[in-house]
């Protein structure tokens, strides 16, 4: 209901992942892969962090054993005035939109991961004492003035 992505969704046993169903990833059969627990508190963000470091692992032993083929643009693509990337950041989903006009940049709209999640940690810290709040803070791990790197 908060719109929560990244590993603090997963942790509640959300699945959504922007690399699951992309048909333009090196590795195509990615799954989401969640912690047993899928309660969302913060043990259960700490667990679903652990999960993702060896999947993350695996991923790379997976890229790294095949040659790289660079997607490179030929003469003559037609080039848009709108553009759309989506990445899954440590955080969750950050999207970015480009819109140009002509040669001249339009609009820029960039939501990250830390800016869809700080809802959450309001949510999560409703009800506790004050003494708890920097270790629910800190298990989601967001970006106060970055744009998530």
């Amino acid at each position: 209901d908060l719109g929560t992505v990244g590993p603090a969704a997963r942790a509640c046993g959300i699945l959504t992942d922007a690399r699951a169903g992309c048909d333009r990833l090196l590795h195509q059969d990615f799954r989401i892969a969640l912690a047993e627990s899928g309660s969302g508190d913060v043990r259960a963000r700490v667990e679903q962090r652990a999960v993702e470091l060896w999947q993350s692992f695996g991923i790379l032993d997976e890229v790294f054993d095949r040659p790289l083929v660079p997607s490179v643009a030929e003469p003559g693509d037609p080039v848009g005035d709108l553009g759309v990337g989506r990445v899954e950041s440590p955080r969750g989903a950050t999207t970015c939109v480009v819109e140009r006009d002509g040669r001249t940049l339009r609009r820029l709209r960039l939501r990250t991961g830390s800016f869809a999640n700080w809802p959450s940690v309001a949510a999560a810290a409703s009800g506790d004492v004050v003494p708890d709040f920097p270790l629910i803070n800190k298990s989601f791990e967001l970006c106060y003035a970055c744009v998530d790197r």
